[in-house]
């Protein structure tokens, strides 16, 4: 998978809970706010055991007039999005939720049954990808505020 690996296999196993997936698109303050939201969860999300949020933002290097990245950073997007993928739903602890990707970045919403794992395994990721610089945050979600937010 460039621009990561030489492997483009896929590495993560998907779920019965992967998808359908939608994508919306907002007005937030004047940016554009376009969020892709993984259908497969609203019905059971928040019963699933996955109480954490955790938030792994990758600011763009060089948006687009509109914030958006351009066609070339997308694509490095997406690699970083199956390596995130690959890291933290390869052990069945943690899935994808939600995409949003607005003002200049885009951040990846996985919901997880514990917040310690991702934490421990983020610095390697940062390694890793050296085409961004990332940044992890997690909170306690029982309820999946966030993402219910957009799943509507």
């Amino acid at each position: 998978m460039w621009p990561f690996t030489k492997n483009s296999a896929q590495t993560f196993a998907p779920t019965a809970a992967d998808g359908p997936w939608e994508v919306k698109k907002y007005n937030d303050a004047g940016a554009m706010l376009v969020v892709r939201v993984n259908m497969g969860l609203k019905k059971n999300g928040g019963q699933l055991g996955f109480h954490y949020h955790v938030g792994v933002v990758v600011p763009f290097r060089s948006p687009t007039s509109n914030g958006l990245p351009s066609r070339l950073e997308t694509i490095e997007l997406d690699a970083i999005e199956h390596l995130l993928r690959e890291r933290f739903e390869g052990g069945g602890s943690a899935m994808l939720a939600l995409a949003i990707t607005t003002a200049g970045r885009r951040e990846f919403i996985f919901y997880a049954s514990q917040d310690e794992p991702a934490k421990k395994i983020f610095p390697s990721i940062q390694k890793e990808i050296g085409s961004h610089q990332i940044q992890i945050l997690t909170c306690p979600d029982k309820a999946w505020e966030i993402y219910r937010r957009f799943a509507v």
